[in-house]
């Protein structure tokens, strides 16, 4: 079973900005970003198969997507059987690989998926979180425009506010939920700001038209920080929802990059 966006792949051809599976092949495949890349393979029997084999959790998700919308996570038993949850807090248990298949296929019908690495991203009290960072081409250097934690909904696989997330200031996230010290909260805040700025000049070597992108990123319990995703239409209203003082800072300098980008397109 090989999918057109596997056809297209091998054929040397790069997949849209929008893909997420486009992306995760760019980003794995440059040294700067590709430590920072979790495990993900195009959705099929063979690649699901081997990657519950070597993972205990996965997540699946469409290659075309935002806010969330189609996710799926697959949990391996250790006594056998699998736990297949979708975005809502429904949950299913399917005691073989078959089953589990059947189920998949049943929530993502035609649509092309890739599966990737669960990285377990989660505070103290084992909520799962992620960080996003939003960046804006000025001047033709790409500068943060801002940073924020995003906590999950109870019993919810995603952090987006339209699943029940929370959105709270990246300081206080790693302070009081991940219980770093300031020194270490200081440290790591600048990391995720290099992270994400790496992975935004790999993005944009290959599409440069884009001017905007705000990068999705976890960090595991050994303070590695992961890259889940790049989005090309970051909204703003996580920020508004956390700090206003950091969304007016972010809007300002949206304003300046798309005024920018409109005098060079």
């Amino acid at each position: 079973m090989k999918s057109a966006l596997t056809i297209r792949a091998s054929a040397g051809k790069i997949p849209p900005v929008t893909s997420k599976w486009g992306n995760a092949r760019l980003l794995s495949r440059h040294p700067s970003t590709a430590p920072h890349v979790p495990v993900t393979r195009i959705f099929n029997r063979d690649n699901l198969k081997e990657m519950i084999a070597r993972f205990p959790s996965l997540y699946l998700k469409p290659v075309f997507s935002c806010r969330g919308k189609g996710i799926l996570r697959v949990d391996v038993w250790r006594n056998g059987g699998y736990l297949l949850r979708k975005r809502d807090p429904s949950r299913e248990h399917c005691r073989d690989e078959k089953i589990l298949w059947s189920r998949i296929l049943r929530e993502t019908g035609r649509r092309p998926y890739v599966i990737q690495q669960s990285i377990q991203s989660v505070t103290r009290e084992g909520r799962p979180f992620d960080i996003r960072v939003h960046l804006v081409r000025i001047g033709g250097k790409w500068v943060n425009a801002g940073i924020v934690g995003k906590l999950a909904g109870s019993r919810s696989i995603v952090t987006n506010r339209h699943s029940g997330g929370k959105p709270k200031p990246v300081r206080k996230l790693l302070l009081e939920d991940l219980r770093l010290t300031t020194e270490q909260t200081e440290y790591m805040t600048r990391n995720l700001e290099e992270v994400a700025r790496r992975a935004v000049l790999v993005i944009s070597r290959h599409h440069p038209k884009w001017w905007e992108f705000g990068v999705d990123a976890g960090i595991d319990s050994k303070g590695r920080i992961w890259i889940y995703e790049v989005n090309i239409t970051p909204g703003g209203m996580v920020f508004k929802a956390a700090d206003r003082d950091a969304f007016r800072e972010l809007l300002r300098l949206r304003r300046i990059a798309r005024r920018q980008a409109a005098k060079v397109g």
